[in-house]
C-alpha cells in the first residue's frame, strides 16, 4: 500500500486490534477494583486521551470500538487526523495504520515488548546483557536452531537474524 493511501477497513481494524492488545495500561497505583496488572486500555480511556490532546471532541469510545471491529471506515474516509491521533496515543510511528512497511517494523518491536512481559524471557535477557558481540551471535544461532527443533517459525526480527 502506498504511503498516504487509506487502509482498508479490515487492515485498519487488524492493526487497531493489535495496538489495543499490545500496548497495555499499567496502573501506577491499584485501580478501584484492586487490579495492579497490565490490561488493555478501554475505548473510553483512549477516546478521552485523544480528545484531550486534540482540545476538542474527535472520537468516542463507541467509534473506536466500531473501527477496531472493522464496522466503520468502509469508504476509506476515516478522518486522517483521527488516524494520526490514534497512532500518537499508542506511541507508534505516523503511518502505522495505513503503511504496510511502517506497520511491519512497528509490529516487530511490539512483539519484542510483549515477549519481555514473560519472566523467563526477561531472565534470559538479563543473563546475556553485557556479553561480547561474538558470544551474543553464538547464542542467537543456538536460539534459531532451538526454535527450529521446537517446530517454531523463525522470529520476524530480520535485522538480528541476518547477522547470525
Amino acid at each position: 500500500m502506498a504511503p498516504g493511501t487509506p487502509a482498508s477497513p479490515g487492515r485498519l481494524a487488524e492493526r487497531l486490534d493489535f495496538l489495543f492488545r499490545s500496548v497495555l495500561f499499567v496502573p501506577a497505583v491499584p485501580e478501584p477494583n484492586g487490579n495492579t496488572s497490565p490490561r488493555e486500555y478501554t475505548y473510553v480511556e483512549v477516546a478521552a486521551a485523544i480528545n484531550d490532546a486534540a482540545g476538542h471532541p474527535l472520537v468516542t469510545g463507541q467509534n473506536l470500538s466500531y473501527l477496531r471491529r472493522g464496522l466503520r471506515g468502509q469508504t476509506g474516509r476515516t478522518n486522517h487526523r483521527l488516524i494520526r491521533a490514534i497512532e500518537t496515543f499508542f506511541g507508534v510511528a505516523p503511518g502505522y495504520l495505513d503503511d504496510d512497511q511502517i506497520a511491519a517494523e512497528v509490529n516487530d518491536h511490539l512483539d519484542v515488548i510483549a515477549a519481555l512481559r514473560d519472566a523467563d524471557v526477561r531472565a534470559v535477557v538479563a543473563q546475556i546483557q553485557g556479553l561480547p558481540p561474538g558470544m551474543l551471535h553464538a547464542l542467537l544461532r543456538v536460539a534459531i536452531e532451538t526454535r527450529a527443533l521446537a517446530g517454531l517459525p523463525p522470529a520476524r526480527i530480520t535485522d538480528a537474524t541476518e547477522t547470525a
